[in-house]
């Protein structure tokens, strides 16, 4: 599929929005349930649209709670790490909020990501703790 932004590899929806990664950047938008909610109770501000470049990509990780859907954070120069307080984290500019109970499009973006990453000229790949070639690892 075209785009503004080129051809697009892969596409995810959570619950705070839906994440697209293009061939050369990644571009997340908060348009989900819980960004509105965010939105209306005014309990964060939840960022409408990030874009980041592949090239400017360091790392990814899969972060798994026990209770919550598991959060997408892309790790690049100048992003936030996490606090450690969920509902923060999640509307964070680098952070996608996957959904509550099927996770497979959250796998198969993990592994498309990953393989993009590879094939940057230049590049050794990520560095990802909870990439698809690592689910296990935290």
């Amino acid at each position: 599929m075209e785009g503004t932004y080129g051809s697009l590899l892969a596409r995810m929806h959570g619950f705070a929005g839906r994440t697209e990664l293009y061939d050369d950047r990644i571009r997340m938008v908060r348009d989900g349930v819980a960004a509105a909610m965010a939105e209306v109770l005014g309990t964060f501000r939840a960022e409408a649209e990030t874009v980041v470049r592949l090239d400017q990509l360091s790392a990814f990780e899969i972060y798994r709670p026990m209770f919550l859907p598991p959060l997408l954070v892309l790790h690049y120069a100048g992003s936030l790490p996490l606090s450690g307080h969920y509902w923060r984290d999640a509307f964070a500019e680098n952070v996608h909020m996957c959904g509550f109970f099927d996770q497979r499009d959250v796998e198969h973006f993990a592994g498309v990501l990953e393989g993009a990453m590879r094939a940057l000229p230049g590049t050794a790949g990520p560095q990802a703790a909870g990439s698809a070639a690592a689910p296990d690892a935290e």
